[in-house]
């Protein structure tokens, strides 16, 4: 297992906004098939934010966002952006 660069590019922001990105990090997917799922919420995100393995906050200062981090080539990673103010 190595390290890898992983890059969010987030757009559709909207400038002076507070966000939450929401990172949930996978050493594996549960079931197989159509039953095959990751634990990542689909709706309230904030509210579920204990789910998330990292939350990074940052209020936008453009329309797009580029968010960098490091992880090992052995996980699956998911990203979520919301509004701070959202449920």
């Amino acid at each position: 297992m190595n390290p890898l660069p992983l890059q969010a590019t987030l757009s559709g922001l909207t400038p002076g906004v507070v966000y939450n990105l929401y990172e949930y990090t996978f050493d594996r997917i549960n079931g197989t098939g159509t039953a095959a799922a990751l634990a990542v919420p689909t709706e309230n995100f904030n509210q579920n934010a204990a789910m998330a393995t990292r939350r990074t906050q940052f209020t936008a200062t453009k329309t797009t966002y580029v968010h960098k981090v490091t992880r090992s080539s052995r996980d699956i990673v998911v990203f979520r952006a919301v509004p701070a103010t959202a449920p």
